[in-house]
């Protein structure tokens, strides 16, 4: 068995290869066998031509407050991204309008509504029952508060996290916040 410190890889002594590592060395199988054992971040070092395991650095504070807020971030995303996966990407770019025509109608039956107009036309066409401007804009109305309930509780947390993870003066207590 052979070992290159540059390329931190094995190299088996039965596999013939047309160029080697400039540092390639010699060592026994019990090396590779103990590099296979080594922890994810840890490389691997020769000493008096034996294989060593040298740990990973121990990670700072502002890593791991970095990693901890990107989870936290990514948990708060994931839960956004539940209240919309039930809906078409394409229709979710429609909300805004749908809200803005439902908030108008709401105001003036009489105020133009060429979005939920289409909607309710297209769910009628279809074999739809009870769909009317009216009640697509009641619909969207009660659907905008809900999202609105559930994203500004995410949001508020993830912000609350955030803040404690900014504030935590030590690794545990920066590793303790979590979603």
């Amino acid at each position: 068995m052979r070992f290159s410190k540059l390329t931190q890889c094995f190299y088996p002594s039965d596999i013939a290869y047309s160029t080697f590592p400039s540092d390639i060395v010699d060592v026994v199988q019990a090396d590779f066998d103990l590099a296979q054992t080594r922890p994810s971040g840890a490389t691997l070092d020769l000493v008096n031509g034996a294989v060593v395991i040298v740990p990973a650095p121990a990670l700072t504070l502002v890593q791991i407050k970095t990693a901890q807020i990107a989870a936290i971030n990514s948990s708060c995303q994931n839960t956004l991204a539940a209240i919309i996966t039930p809906y078409p990407p394409a229709e979710v770019n429609t909300w805004a309008m749908q809200y803005s025509e439902a908030v108008a109608y709401t105001a003036s039956n009489a105020a133009p509504t060429p979005t939920l107009s289409a909607i309710v036309a297209a769910a009628v066409a279809a074999g739809g029952t009870g769909y009317t401007v009216a009640s697509q804009a009641a619909s969207v109305l009660a659907k905008a508060a809900a999202y609105t309930a559930a994203s500004g509780a995410a949001i508020g947390e993830r912000q609350a996290l955030t803040d404690k993870i900014n504030a935590a003066a030590t690794i545990p207590a920066a590793q303790a916040v979590v979603w």
